[in-house]
């Protein structure tokens, strides 16, 4: 699989180029961010950290430098999907755009469902639903036209030793259908504190 990426068909409308070897991560975090963003730098792919803050991308960078991976950091909050996707639109109509997406961000309560706030909900549903789809649409674009590209959204974190669930709904309910297969598929094992947790995980696995 190369890494070079497709030229723009004529047409195309100000999109970008997509490079197959290029991984946008979005949410960038320890645990299963952080071991996400390595499995792929090492394995040498580009790699583009999304998070809202400065500081922790900084760090996120500064921790995959022994990969000798080219990595590109973009300050921007899930929580605002307008404002996310300005900034991804700005990276798909340049060239050589992430040909492959992992959507991290979560900010989901689910010990906390019966009695978590309005405000609450809906800022988790903006990080949840809505940005992820603001993301597809932006990167499809330019994905459809080279002909190729991935999205996974893994759907949050959580560890199996965890507290049983608080707020009355049964553990079936909430049960982490896709938790070892969602490893197998991204490569990026065991590791301390990063579980993919969330029944989206094998239903939101998008081919272009």
């Amino acid at each position: 699989m190369t890494g070079a990426p497709t030229s723009d068909p004529e047409g195309s409308g100000g999109v970008g180029t997509v490079d197959r070897n290029h991984l946008l991560l979005v949410g960038a975090g320890p645990g299963l961010g952080m071991a996400v963003a390595h499995r792929f730098a090492v394995g040498g792919y580009r790699v583009t950290l999304v998070a809202r803050s400065a500081d922790r991308l900084g760090d996120l960078a500064g921790g995959l430098s022994d990969t000798g991976a080219e990595i590109g950091t973009i300050e921007a909050d899930a929580s605002d999907p307008e404002g996310l996707g300005a900034r991804l639109t700005e990276l798909y109509r340049g060239q050589g755009a992430p040909g492959v997406i992992i959507y991290n961000a979560v900010m989901g309560a689910p010990d906390q469902l019966l009695s978590a706030s309005v405000d609450h909900l809906r800022a988790a549903y903006a990080v949840d639903v809505i940005s992820a789809i603001v993301v597809a649409q932006v990167a499809a674009r330019a994905m459809k036209a080279a002909g190729f590209g991935t999205m996974i959204v893994t759907g949050g974190i959580r560890r199996p030793s965890d507290p049983g669930p608080r707020d009355g709904l049964s553990r079936q309910s909430r049960s982490p259908v896709g938790r070892d297969d969602a490893r197998g598929r991204l490569g990026a094992g065991r590791h301390t504190g990063g579980y993919a947790h969330d029944r989206r995980t094998d239903r939101c696995r998008y081919r272009l």
